[in-house]
């Protein structure tokens, strides 16, 4: 390649990890801070600790199952499609107990956030190490990471003020609008 196609290339992939950290912001926001939503609204609703325990270990039960055949895909069909798909089901998940409060949307919610997470987070690891090359791939990945960190604290921040203040729905409500802006930007 001729020198600028390089520079010009590794602008490109700059622009594009900088596009997917916030993305990847929003969707773990939503996923971590739901986590606090659900257990807290199932255990207002008179729920067993066995039964959170039982809601929160769905976030992880799908993913658990379906992540090699997910990655796969991602390998099969490129990242852009599964990272869609998973910020909808994200959508849909935090939305579900917000159109329909009561236990069993809980349990809905949290499979399906789970496993749009998933599917988000496979294709964004692999549209991170496809970035730039060796010498950026450590840096890129550690980027990606740190953007997670950030979500882990603002995503259950989020739900404690939202339930604080309007109640469990608003926080379902906030969790349901958010991964609009990856599904309007991978769209």
């Amino acid at each position: 390649r001729p020198a600028g196609a390089v520079i010009g290339g590794a602008r490109a992939d700059s622009r594009t990890l900088a596009a997917l950290i916030p993305l990847g912001i929003a969707n773990h926001s939503v996923l971590t801070g739901s986590r606090v939503v659900v257990a807290l609204d199932a255990l207002s609703r008179g729920a067993s600790p066995f039964t959170v325990g039982v809601l929160i270990s769905l976030y992880a039960l799908l993913p658990m199952l379906l992540s090699v055949a997910a990655g796969r895909l991602v390998d099969r069909i490129g990242a852009r499609r599964p990272m869609l798909a998973g910020s909808v089901a994200i959508g849909i998940g935090a939305t579900l107990p917000f159109a329909f409060p009561g236990l069993p949307a809980l349990f809905g919610s949290a499979m399906l956030l789970g496993v749009g997470f998933m599917a988000f987070q496979i294709a964004a690891q692999k549209t991170t190490g496809e970035l730039g090359g060796p010498t950026t791939r450590a840096r890129n990945f550690s980027l990606l990471a740190l953007g997670y960190s950030v979500s882990g604290f603002i995503g259950p921040l989020v739900a404690g003020f939202a339930i604080d203040h309007f109640g469990f729905r608003a926080a379902f409500a906030t969790f349901a609008l958010i991964p609009l802006v990856p599904v309007a930007v991978l769209g």
